[in-house]
């Protein structure tokens, strides 16, 4: 699910999500002109029209096209980890601040085990929030998108209907994570009390 909130809170990490985003599609377009060269390579082949040149041409721009798929997938890895670094950085710190103003009777506002709970695995789970969920989330409708733009030259109705379908798997872990968020909410005063208990 998509919380405007948490990216008000989290101003610093827009520009890693971003360029994330722009590293995913580089190379989603990468992988449609590896395709579109191996299928014209297939394409001579089948016609007896591929000469020695042409082989040779497509194999190299096939390489460059992988070798250039390989760097931004890397860069996509590398501000993935900035990105939540900066946010796992940045909450701890906050609480830490918080902790540190409520005073030595911090108790009478939260448990220690929630505090504990949510300094360490809350975190974490916005972490994993910021670096992969809300990339994959604005890839998933750009990339749609592309593919609807590039396919639609080829043949409309394929075009169309991948269009409709592949917004389809993004809704449907929306729809997964406000079931187990709900799941989630239900058992948490539980979860804690176990914890004080420990």
């Amino acid at each position: 699910m998509f919380d405007k909130r948490l990216l008000k809170e989290m101003p610093n990490a827009k520009p890693y999500i971003y360029k994330q985003v722009l590293c995913q599609w580089i190379a989603l377009l990468m992988n449609i002109a590896f395709t579109v060269l191996l299928c014209l390579l297939f394409g001579q082949l089948f016609h007896e029209q591929l000469t020695i040149n042409h082989m040779m041409i497509i194999i190299a721009l096939m390489i460059v096209l992988f070798i250039v798929r390989a760097y931004v997938l890397k860069k996509s890895t590398y501000y993935s980890y900035k990105g939540a670094s900066l946010v796992k950085k940045t909450l701890r710190q906050r609480v830490f601040e918080k902790v540190l103003s409520l005073g030595n009777h911090y108790q009478d506002d939260v448990k220690t085990s929630e505090l504990v709970q949510l300094s360490v695995e809350g975190i974490n789970q916005l972490e994993t929030y910021f670096s992969l969920y809300l990339p994959q989330l604005f890839y998933s409708v750009l990339a749609p998108l592309t593919l609807f733009v590039l396919t639609a030259f080829l043949y409309w109705k394929s075009a169309l209907v991948l269009f409709i379908c592949v917004p389809l798997i993004p809704l449907s872990i929306v729809l997964v994570q406000k079931f187990a968020k709900k799941l989630l909410a239900k058992y948490w005063n539980s979860y804690t009390t176990l914890g004080d208990s420990f």
